[in-house]
């Protein structure tokens, strides 16, 4: 499996996801994410190795892997795998250069976490994840106001509107200093203000910006208490 960085993470559902699966010593299937495929589309005709693609996924055709394609297979069948790696022949010397190499991959740990969930790929600050049906983007944010709505300002407010092109988002993740703080479903725009660069958005139920008010009114309470 392969995740679009910084912000993808590894599952069937994950947005951008690519899953590749080898069948036989000389053929691989690819799955793609329709958010991937989209991204490939907006690249069409500046790449003809991209273009290669675009093609042979639009008409199920076969594309000829390259050396450094097959080197990418590899790595990542290396990086996935929990406790074993197959090959066709008793050869693993590049497998054992690339551990000797990054030594932290020797180590096997668990998918399932507990706490705060880190990307390590993410840029410091605050940063906007936004999902929409046909790709993800994301945009450093400042002022930040996170009640039952979100609100804040972004200095790539044309990359925001441009990237959405109209579309609904269905969800958002909100990443302080790498970290994932909040998500959020079922979205809504409320305002959006050309001169500030200022964004509000929140649930499109209205039950969820109530109950999220009541939630934060009541530790509001218990810390003047306190």
């Amino acid at each position: 499996m392969n995740s679009s960085p910084p912000y993808g993470r590894i599952g069937i559902d994950q947005t951008g996801i690519e899953i590749y699966y080898p069948i036989a010593e000389d053929l691989v299937l690819g799955y793609y994410c329709p958010s991937t495929r989209n991204k490939f589309n907006l690249v069409y005709g500046m790449s003809p190795v991209i273009d290669n693609l675009i093609n042979n996924l639009k008409n199920r055709g076969s594309i000829s892997l390259t050396e450094e394609n097959i080197g990418f297979f590899n790595q990542k069948q290396l990086l996935n795998s929990y406790r074993f790696i197959y090959s066709s022949q008793d050869n693993f010397g590049e497998s054992k250069e690339y551990l000797d190499k990054y030594p932290e991959f020797k180590k096997v740990e668990s998918r399932i976490t507990a706490g705060p969930i880190k990307q390590n790929g993410m840029p410091m600050g605050d940063v906007l994840v936004v999902f929409t049906k046909s790709l993800s983007f994301m945009v450093s944010i400042y002022d930040l106001h996170s009640g039952s709505a979100i609100s804040f300002k972004t200095k790539e407010f044309p990359i925001f509107l441009t990237q959405l092109n109209g579309e609904e988002i269905e969800n958002v993740e909100l990443y302080s200093d790498q970290v994932l703080v909040r998500g959020m479903r079922e979205i809504k725009i409320n305002s959006v203000d050309p001169i500030t660069t200022e964004i509000s958005i929140g649930h499109a139920n209205p039950v969820m910006n109530q109950l999220i008010d009541s939630l934060k009114n009541k530790q509001n309470h218990q810390k003047d208490i306190g």
